[in-house]
C-alpha cells in the first residue's frame, strides 16, 4: 500500500557505484569555490574608484526605481467598496400582512468555498473556507507542498543512510 502523499513519486534502484558517484557529486556541490581576483595593475588604481562609484550611483538608482514602483503599485491597488443598492418601497398589495402572519422561512445561502488546484497535479483541488483570498489560498498551498518534499526528503535520507550502513 503506497502513502497518499507519496502516490507520484517514481522510486528507482541505484547500483552501489551509481549510489557512490551520486554521493561524490553531492559533496562537490556543498563545497564551496573561492577564486581570489588578481591585484589591479598599477596603472588602473584610477579606472577602478571611477567604475566603484558607478556601481554605487548604478545600485542608488535601482533602489529608487524599486521604491517609486512600490508606491504607484500600493496606490494602485486600494480597493474601494460598492455602493450598497437601496430597494426600491413596495406597494402596498406586494407588503406582507401586518397581522403576524409569519413568513415562510427561507434557509440562507450555503457558503461557497474557494477552491485552488494544485499547479503541479490539477487533479488534486484545495478548499478553503468562503472569503479566503486567492493569495492566502496560494501561500497555504505552497507552504503545504514545500512540507510534504521536506517530508519526503527526510524519507530519502533515513533510506540512504540505512543502506549506506548495510
Amino acid at each position: 500500500m503506497v502513502d497518499p502523499e507519496d502516490e507520484d513519486t517514481i522510486e528507482i534502484q541505484l547500483t552501489p557505484t551509481q549510489l557512490e558517484g551520486l554521493l561524490k557529486a553531492a559533496e562537490l556541490a556543498l563545497v564551496p569555490v573561492v577564486s581570489v581576483p588578481a591585484p589591479p595593475p598599477p596603472g588602473r588604481r584610477r579606472s577602478l574608484a571611477v567604475g566603484r562609484y558607478l556601481a554605487i550611483a548604478g545600485a542608488a538608482v535601482l533602489v529608487a526605481l524599486s521604491v517609486a514602483t512600490a508606491y504607484q503599485l500600493g496606490t494602485r491597488s486600494r480597493i474601494v467598496p460598492a455602493p450598497t443598492p437601496t430597494l426600491p418601497a413596495l406597494p402596498a398589495r406586494d407588503r406582507p400582512p401586518a397581522s403576524g402572519a409569519k413568513l415562510p422561512m427561507v434557509a440562507p445561502p450555503q457558503p461557497i468555498p474557494v477552491r485552488f488546484a494544485n499547479p503541479f497535479d490539477a487533479g488534486e483541488i484545495f478548499e478553503f473556507p468562503e472569503g479566503t483570498s486567492e493569495s492566502a489560498a496560494r501561500e497555504a498551498v505552497a507552504e503545504l507542498l514545500i512540507r510534504r518534499a521536506q517530508e519526503r526528503q527526510t524519507k530519502q535520507a533515513a533510506a540512504e543512510s540505512l543502506a549506506r550502513r548495510s
